[in-house]
């Protein structure tokens, strides 16, 4: 059976993650090319980026949270399970190392506690 595709979604990932990236991404908005964004909260070039959001919500280009958990900082400060020494997440391998332990309490509120975080910036 072949079903009626209603719409299609395009999300562009990582704005925030630097200026070209959101240059980039704008364009594609601006072509009418994405129908969705994704953005880091925590990547160096957010602030920079948000009157593209906000413009972007008004046309309606869904944008939503790409939960950095990973690369760069986070938004919460004193993570003493998920962030390194520096106070900086430890990179993609050793975040999955951390994300497959169960039942490790202390990092469970943490990841809440940034998810929490990163979700408030966005809004």
């Amino acid at each position: 059976m072949i079903f009626p595709m209603k719409r299609l979604v395009v999300n562009a990932d990582d704005f925030g993650a630097d200026g070209g990236r959101n240059r980039g991404i704008a364009a594609a908005v601006a072509a009418g090319a994405v129908t969705a964004v994704s953005v880091l909260v925590n990547g160096p070039a957010f602030v920079e980026g948000l009157p593209c959001l906000h413009d972007w919500q008004r046309r309606g280009i869904s944008v939503g949270l790409h939960l950095n958990l990973s690369e760069g900082w986070p938004v919460t400060q004193d993570l003493r399970i998920l962030a390194g020494a520096d106070g900086a997440f430890p990179g993609k391998a050793a975040t999955q190392a951390l994300l497959m332990q169960r039942g490790n309490q202390e990092l469970e509120q943490e990841i809440a506690r940034e998810t929490e975080a990163q979700i408030n910036v966005l809004r």
